[in-house]
């Protein structure tokens, strides 16, 4: 929805109406949940090539070096524009830049960046993807560079349906109701499985339904999801911070309506896991 209302805004008539082009966001969350997919999809809504934007590839050991092949890259992307320059991982790219142990070539690489998304007007619309909060530079967040932040949690029961139910089709078995798999995603919310978990746990079931020679069912897919544990349920401190943190500086990528009084208190919506 956010990107459909600036779809339009790259346009001369926008500019005539006063309205700034829109620069870039930034998409916050563990892995699996869709942050690299919802890239793709804003530079299919946006009808912009995507341009993945491999940072790390600049670095060198020698002096300077760094700096002049991000600048080659920053022409690159210019020549390309319009476009949609996807930076996967920034949170792990630039971890060390708090310190002096990369000679502050970090520094200096992020200074590069951040002054050519301030400077130029090439139409380039910048995504930004970050699995923890810890390492975000906190002047690559700051309006000017980015229009928002999005943070992007792991499925609703409402959801949840949806993205079994897409698995299924594409492995061309039988879909659910949102009722027949109510249960199913209430599980899932509760042991915070993301998208790709669900993917690989529906491949699953699927597997076992093949070698028993039995039929997939709501209650096939319950039992594997039961067997099964959440990445995020081994390391759970970091997503309740990002929580917490996403619900005090960013917007929401989903409509959790009811389940938003779960996440505002001081645990995630399972305190059993903490």
């Amino acid at each position: 929805e956010w990107i459909q209302k600036r779809k339009n805004c790259f346009t001369q008539e926008a500019r005539d109406y006063g309205i700034e082009r829109p620069r870039g966001t930034m998409l916050i969350g563990p892995s699996g949940v869709g942050k690299s997919l919802t890239a793709k999809a804003i530079a299919h809504e946006l009808s912009f090539p995507l341009v993945k934007f491999d940072v790390s590839k600049a670095f060198s050991k020698y002096v300077g070096e760094s700096e002049g092949k991000i600048s080659q890259a920053l022409k690159c992307l210019e020549n390309m524009a319009p476009c949609v320059a996807y930076v996967d991982e920034i949170d792990k790219l630039f971890q060390n830049t708090q310190s002096d142990g990369d000679s502050g070539v970090g520094k200096r690489v992020l200074s590069s960046i951040l002054n050519y998304m301030q400077e130029s007007e090439a139409l380039i619309f910048w995504v930004f993807t970050a699995n923890r909060i810890v390492n975000l530079p906190p002047e690559l967040t700051r309006p000017g560079r980015i229009d928002t932040k999005f943070v992007l949690l792991t499925p609703t029961p409402l959801e949840a349906p949806d993205i079994i139910n897409i698995h299924l089709r594409k492995r061309k078995q039988k879909e659910f109701s949102v009722e027949e798999l109510k249960e199913v995603s209430e599980y899932i919310w509760q042991e915070f499985f993301s998208g790709a978990e669900i993917e690989g746990i529906v491949n699953e079931t699927v597997i076992e339904c093949f070698h028993d020679k039995t039929t997939i069912s709501p209650e096939l897919l319950l039992k594997q999801f039961r067997a099964s544990k959440s990445l995020i349920n081994v390391n759970p401190k970091d997503f309740h911070d990002m929580v917490k943190w996403g619900l005090a500086n960013a917007k929401l990528a989903s409509d959790l309506g009811k389940y938003m009084d779960e996440l505002s208190k001081n645990k995630p919506a399972n305190s059993e896991v903490l």
